[in-house]
């Protein structure tokens, strides 16, 4: 089982942000009438999403490591699945991520990758991407 993509249009900032319509392609709510406003935005939302991870046995996890390597932090169904994929640098001076994972060892197997990547392109420290 896959979770669907749809492409939900926007309009509006803060408290004027609403939806306008949800596409099932990109292309058809790239066509959506702007209205008053200046730009439509364009949001990909997955449906489904979490009965998918679910499924597959994953959740939403969290942890942290250090420059070092030392792993630490680590929470078990921390999150929500707009978070996977975040990652940034505590005042500590530690990388933080959030990933879909089975288990620890995967969420490990995520920072320590991470850590590495950072450390090559010289990253470390960095604020979020």
């Amino acid at each position: 089982m896959e979770a669907k993509t749809v492409y939900v249009v926007t309009q509006g900032d803060y408290s004027d942000y609403h939806i306008v319509a949800i596409y099932s392609t990109e292309e058809e709510a790239e066509k959506h009438p702007q209205g008053k406003y200046d730009s439509n935005n364009i949001e990909e939302w997955q449906m489904d999403a979490y009965t998918v991870m679910r499924a597959d046995g994953k959740k939403v996890m969290f942890g942290r490591i250090n420059k070092d390597g030392k792993i630490y932090d680590i929470k078990d169904n921390f999150g929500d699945i707009e978070n996977a994929g975040e990652i940034g640098f505590a005042n500590d001076g530690s990388m933080y991520a959030f990933a879909i994972v089975k288990d620890k060892e995967g969420m490990k197997k995520v920072l320590s990758d991470t850590r590495a990547q950072y450390l090559a392109e010289n990253k470390w420290g960095k604020e979020k991407r």
